[in-house]
């Protein structure tokens, strides 16, 4: 939600009713979950797009 929606954690802790420490763990989490899902990835993307 914070990345697509572009929602603050404040928001996005309103919206599921929970406190914004709770949400702000949860992003963190999910994002690093993400982060070592797609480690493998990254020099694909690095030769497809040259960043």
């Amino acid at each position: 939600m914070s990345r697509y929606e572009n929602l603050s954690v404040k928001e996005i802790a309103e919206e599921l009713s929970m406190s914004p420490k709770s949400a702000e763990y949860h992003i963190t989490r999910s994002l690093k979950a993400l982060r070592i899902a797609l480690k493998e990835y990254l020099p694909l993307l690095y030769l497809l797009f040259g960043a």
